[in-house]
């Protein structure tokens, strides 16, 4: 076995190859510049001449695409507004801040602008609008707790905690605590709310994550960032991750205010999890990073008797959606070793890889590593966003991985193109195995293709581009277009599109990609990703009979069962019904059902991929009596039967 300290006298000699560059550059003419937001909100108590709270500084991405050299000269229209830097070229971040000023109200709203002017681009100049609202006095937050859902039952592994949470002047912090467990007894702590709870870990916003709650809530500061994540690596709880446990998310404005957004209790079963686990310690969740030898540390385990095999790559890291080769695995560390006994991989659990991180543009984002096991089951660990901050030579001279194609014209919040969209369906798969299965997914009559997925989920799309075309591509927020997600990439010679959404994304998000032939639009695409909660996975439902009923022979048994994790179908080979008498007498069994019914209300609720999911039997030949009917389905996934739903009925 190899030791940890040889894995770090190996950094050294270690560099990881530079990620391809996914961004192309413009056809000719001069280089677009592009912002990541038109338009910022900023809020201030106010006492006299002075502000005691306000709004914190807000950066807007300043981005160029195509080959040339471009300046630029940002200026902004009032006293009160600051925008740092004040010039520079090519691509950079500017940071847009409000400061007390003579002549402002003591409450009510002003407006105002920072124009960015360009020399040598396509564009003369790009504009930010800036409301700032003075106001005497303050509210607390407002927000939600969306998922884990509520009495979520059978997970394991690390489960994300995610939601949103604004405020009328700024939300500090989002604290995830939960209840003692056992003989635990905490006392109060700051980071709960000054409540006896343990704390557990912080939320972390992410620009973007919400275009929902960015569009309904249009008015207030720092509304991009609303959504806010965090993975609950459910393993380190007490018990190993087995019973059940209930977390309280607590949010606390900049000036103290506390709303508990939620609580959630769920039961996690690790005991007879399936999949391989672990996490990545490095980076931290947010952390700022940078250098060409960046180590990114992680470990993974699986359950006996499985391993996760050292002598070819059975781990990859991926950043943005992309795969940069596979982590060295298989050193060791005390605290894993101790706390995960008898693994076959327990005292070689770690891995490392090197990043380069100037091979990456200056911002956010996101980080994954994926395990396989000796059985071939895949799942991804960690879930982190991280910072790259390397001057502002690296943003100009590297656009790579994340995607900053955004045409100019959309950067300012314009509606799409207006061309129509296209009406053929195009090709993609979703999930990390590396063979996963291509599909056509189908546009619908009005030309929108959607792709259901669930948290923490990959997404590769394949747009179709003709000779000579290029591609851009925006989200859509209410009526306006801004830049792709975080953790996407979008090659734009190519049409290749791969999203790997980090923790905080959930829900619906409208996509518009614009093909373009010498600077014209020709074509536009529209795809929707669904994105539903990771906490519902494998669900199986008796829906008749009904519990208590009184049925005569023969009776249907019939419902629905389905993997809502699967990538195809419903990810369920087959299902058995079997009646267990209450008197205690031997188990009967009934059949296989017949599957592939029809269920539009579960496709509607869960995705058309799921809309085939019932089943049926027709169940006879049992004595009269009291019987609890059970369904076991085999999922495809997990290579075994789930567990089954039960409902107790009475033969005639």
């Amino acid at each position: 076995m190899r030791s940890f300290m040889t894995g770090l006298v190996l950094l050294a000699c270690l560099l990881v190859s530079p990620a391809t560059s996914v961004v192309g550059d413009a056809q000719g003419g001069l280089p677009t510049m592009t912002l990541s937001k038109s338009s910022l909100t900023f809020a201030a108590v106010t006492s006299g001449s002075a502000f005691t709270k306000q709004t914190s500084a807000q950066p807007v991405r300043v981005t160029q695409s195509g080959a040339g050299a471009v300046t630029w000269v940002a200026t902004p229209s009032q006293p009160w507004l600051v925008v740092t830097p004040a010039s520079g070229s090519g691509s950079a971040t500017l940071t847009v801040s409000v400061t007390p000023s003579g002549g402002l109200p003591a409450a009510g709203t002003v407006t105002g602008a920072v124009t960015i002017t360009y020399t040598g681009a396509s564009v003369p100049s790009s504009n930010i609008a800036v409301t700032l609202r003075l106001q005497v006095t303050s509210t607390a937050p407002i927000g939600s707790m969306d998922t884990p859902v509520q009495n979520a039952t059978g997970l394991a592994g690390a489960v994300p905690f995610t939601g949103w949470a604004l405020d009328d002047i700024e939300v500090a912090r989002i604290g995830v605590c939960r209840a003692a467990v056992g003989a635990e007894a905490p006392g109060p702590d700051a980071r709960c709310a000054g409540q006896a709870e343990i704390y557990v870990g912080e939320g972390v916003f992410i620009d973007g994550a919400r275009p929902d709650v960015q569009a309904q809530f249009a008015t207030f500061p720092r509304n991009s960032q609303a959504g806010w994540g965090l993975m609950v690596l459910t393993n380190m709880l007490p018990g190993q991750g087995n019973g059940s446990y209930t977390f309280f998310m607590w949010a606390q404005d900049v000036e103290g205010q506390v709303t508990l957004l939620g609580t959630r209790t769920i039961t996690c079963d690790n005991a007879h999890a399936t999949l391989p686990f672990g996490t990545i310690d490095t980076p931290g969740q947010g952390e700022t990073v940078s250098g060409s030898a960046y180590v990114n540390f992680g470990w993974a385990l699986t359950q006996n008797p499985k391993y996760i095999p050292t002598d070819f790559p059975s781990l990859e890291v991926y950043i943005d959606g992309s795969p940069i080769g596979p982590p060295a695995y298989g050193y060791y560390r005390s605290d894993i070793a101790t706390f995960f006994p008898g693994y076959a991989n327990s005292n070689g659990a770690v891995g490392y890889k090197i990043l380069d991180t100037t091979a990456l543009s200056n911002g956010l984002h996101t980080i994954v590593w994926t395990a396989t096991d000796s059985a071939g089951f895949v799942e991804g660990l960690g879930s982190r966003y991280f910072t790259v901050s390397n001057g502002t030579a690296a943003t100009s001279r590297v656009q790579a991985l994340r995607s900053a194609a955004v045409s100019a014209s959309d950067s300012t919040g314009a509606p799409a193109a207006p061309v129509p969209p296209a009406a053929t369906g195009i090709a993609g798969r979703r999930g990390w195995g590396a063979n996963a299965p291509w599909r056509v997914y189908p546009a619908d009559a009005s030309g929108t293709v959607t792709v259901q997925g669930q948290e923490l989920d990959r997404f590769e799309l394949q747009l179709n581009l003709a000779s000579g075309e290029q591609v851009t591509g925006n989200v859509r927020v209410g009526d306006a277009l801004q830049e792709l997600p975080v953790g996407s990439t979008l090659d734009r010679s190519t049409g290749r599109f791969v999203w790997s959404p980090g923790v905080g994304f959930i829900g619906t998000y409208d996509l518009v990609f614009s093909r373009t032939l010498n600077g014209q639009v020709v074509q536009r695409q529209d795809v929707r990703i669904v994105l539903r909660p990771k906490t519902l996975g494998p669900q199986v439902v008796i829906d008749t009979p009904v519990g208590g009923d009184q049925v005569g022979q023969p009776f249907s048994v019939a419902g629905w069962a389905a993997s809502l994790d699967a990538t195809d179908g419903s990810g369920i080979d087959t299902i058995h019904v079997w009646a267990y008498p209450v008197s205690g007498a031997a188990p009967i069994f009934l059949g296989v059902a017949n599957q592939g019914v029809s269920r539009p209300d579960v496709a509607a609720a869960y995705g058309e991929e799921f809309g085939q999911a019932g089943y049926e039997l027709q169940a006879q030949g049992l004595s009269a009596g009291d019987y609890d009917l059970a369904v076991f389905a085999w999922s495809s996934r997990l290579s075994g039967f789930l567990p089954a739903a039960v409902t107790r009925v009475h033969v005639r």
